[in-house]
């Protein structure tokens, strides 16, 4: 089931599709089937999901939903539309390659060399006592 969502609220409220048998609004996500969702990709004030559940159901698209769907994706009629909605998880061998490129960057890299800050001194300032005014002084 494809979850799908409204872009912006509605005034109007909820949109109804599929014989009345689901509600969207701009608040949940509402489950539908992805045959009905994909009949929805162009629309642009809703937003599509299509979850792990839909791959089985994707492969075996129609043309007609197939071109709603790459439209959606903006992806080329050639390309595959599985492989760019459930990208393949990288392999074992493909993160240790990162791994040890990270740490040849790393130690190419300069260190940064250590400044020792000396901290500055601190200066007491005399304090001199008020003077004290009276009232003789003040005229």
């Amino acid at each position: 089931m494809a979850l799908m969502k409204l872009v912006r609220h509605r005034p109007e409220g909820e949109i109804v599709i599929g014989k009345g048998e689901y509600s969207i609004g701009a608040h949940t996500w509402c489950e539908v089937p992805a045959n009905v969702a994909i009949d929805y990709c162009g629309d642009e004030s809703i937003l599509i999901d299509f979850t792990q559940d839909d791959k089985k159901h994707i492969s075996t698209l129609d043309d007609r939903r197939l071109r709603y769907l790459k439209a959606h994706l903006n992806v080329a009629e050639e390309d595959d539309v599985l492989s760019i909605l459930y990208p393949k998880k990288k392999s074992a061998a493909k993160k240790k390659v990162e791994e040890v490129v990270e740490t040849v960057v790393e130690t190419i890299a300069p260190a940064k060399e250590e400044v020792k800050e000396t901290p500055a001194k601190k200066t007491t300032t005399k304090k001199t006592p008020a003077k004290k005014t009276t009232k003789k002084d003040v005229k």
